[in-house]
């Protein structure tokens, strides 16, 4: 547990204010009843917003939408990042298997609540608190991996990557109080390929032909990369969003040629407005590089992903895919 009996207490208040009280935020939000209200005054008291009662006209003092988001924010952050310091101080402590597995099942519902509550309804929430928020998703696929014995932080920071697919993978709906999804893809994919950009160079550099019998990476990081090929096989994304991305926008500057490779496929005959692989047009670089190395695995793996982008630009047939599934088995 990262904090013990604190830890658990904190967590659970957020996970239970944020299912039960954020709806009620957003309606209020939009104009509800009485009853609505009165669960957003106390939802916000909470999490310690005070609201002040009453103007003296009988109306209500507003508190603004930021200072809500800016406090969920800090409370996700609290919980989600408690640091690496505390989690080997955890580590070390004695608990039973039934506790440390309650513990990984709360960490996991903070993160869903994050996740698949609060960005999926933060339509009213300030553009760099989005950010802020994905930003803890994504740092969680940075939590150190425990000493032999607990895996709970291994497994966390595969759930983290998978969360990050998640948000990228979403469409977006254009009103009501999931309109932010879209934003929240577009937020969310940047990170998602430099994440797995970093883990696919690393795991290239490190297990090449070259490197000894003796250097065999561990299998953590064999396990890290067949998640990230996973992801990125399974992943596809919404037109919108692969629009976004080659536009040439400052998240992907230097990649104006893939705006041109999909204005082309999309002009073909076979082209179906289907959701787009875009993001391996992204990390084709990187993937070459994991063609040599060791692990016959990931060799495997790769070459699926290849396959795919040859697909998805219509060069290459799904019968060619399927074949290669099948010499694969």
């Amino acid at each position: 547990t990262p904090e013990g009996t604190l830890w658990r207490t904190a967590t659970s208040a957020l996970v239970a204010v944020v299912r039960i009280g954020l709806p009620a935020l957003n309606a209020a939000t939009h104009g509800a009843s009485a009853e609505v209200f009165h669960q957003r005054q106390e939802m916000l008291e909470t999490m310690g917003i005070h609201t002040g009662g009453k103007l003296a006209g009988g109306g209500h003092k507003r508190v603004s939408q930021e200072d809500v988001w800016q406090t969920l924010a800090s409370a996700f952050h609290t919980v989600l990042m408690p640091g690496p310091e505390v989690h080997s101080r955890a580590a070390s402590v004695e608990m039973t298997p039934e506790q440390r597995r309650a513990d990984e099942e709360l960490e996991a519902a903070a993160l869903d609540a994050l996740c698949d509550a609060a960005l999926t309804s933060c339509a009213a929430a300030p553009d760099n608190l989005r950010r802020r928020l994905v930003n803890i998703v994504d740092c969680g696929v940075d939590r150190p991996i425990p000493p032999e014995g607990y895996t709970g932080g291994e497994r966390f920071s595969h759930v983290c990557l998978r969360k990050l697919y998640a948000l990228c993978a979403r469409g977006g709906e254009s009103e009501g109080p999931h309109a932010c999804t879209l934003a929240i893809a577009r937020h969310a994919l940047p990170v998602l390929i430099r994440r797995c950009e970093a883990i696919v160079l690393a795991y290239a550099r490190d297990d090449a032909p070259s490197a000894g019998a003796a250097d065999r990476l561990p299998r953590s990081r064999f396990e890290e990369m067949m998640c990230v090929l996973e992801v990125l096989e399974t992943m596809t994304l919404d037109a919108r969003v692969s629009n976004w991305m080659a536009e040439g926008n400052d998240d992907f500057a230097g990649h104006a040629g893939i705006a041109t490779v999909l204005q082309v496929k999309r002009q073909s005959d076979s082209y179906t407005n289907a959701r787009e692989r875009t993001h391996l047009l992204f990390l084709y670089s990187s993937l070459c590089q994991v063609i040599m190395c060791r692990d016959p695995r990931v060799r495997e793996q790769v070459q699926r992903l290849l396959l795919l982008i040859g697909t998805d630009l219509g060069m290459i047939a799904n019968t060619a895919l399927a074949v290669h599934t099948e010499d694969a088995v």
